[in-house]
């Protein structure tokens, strides 16, 4: 007796499971790029806040005329007290609860102004999930002569 039965057969069955295992293993690789990828915008955005707002305290703080309240005097720029987070031991943390380091290097520039010009570099640096350092940095210059003393 001939049987007209249609179905699947074993070895069909089984490639379409390797087909959906393979398949879902490319999912959870784009899925965990994805995350670390989002993970490390996020924390960017944090420090460069962090960078950013001490780039402007130096650019709001520094003054040539010595002593003004609440101003740095321009020759004073390079002393390590005026970099925010040394002031208190504490490391920064931002909104995601990361620790952040700042780090700040005032400078300055040779040439012919070289008393009136400072190189600012101002780095943040935290650990992420895979405990690698990362790291960013914004680097300006500064001149004694500004367009408000």
């Amino acid at each position: 007796m001939t049987s007209k039965q249609q179905g699947f057969s074993l070895i069909e069955v089984l490639i379409s499971f390797i087909l959906i295992g393979v398949a879902s293993l490319g999912l959870v690789k784009l899925q965990i790029y994805a995350e670390q990828k989002s993970d490390f915008a996020l924390h960017s955005v944090e420090a460069l806040h962090f960078a950013e707002r001490q780039m402007e305290y130096y650019r709001t703080r520094a003054s040539s005329v010595s002593g003004a309240v609440g101003l740095i005097p321009f020759s004073e720029l390079n002393e390590a007290n005026h970099c925010l987070n040394i002031a208190s031991s504490d490391p920064l943390s931002g909104l995601s609860g990361s620790a952040y380091a700042m780090t700040c290097e005032v400078t300055n520039a040779g040439g012919a102004l070289s008393g009136a010009l400072k190189n600012i570099t101002v780095t943040i640096a935290w650990q992420d999930r895979m405990n690698h350092v990362q790291n960013i940095y914004l680097e300006t210059m500064l001149s004694k002569y500004s367009e408000f003393d």
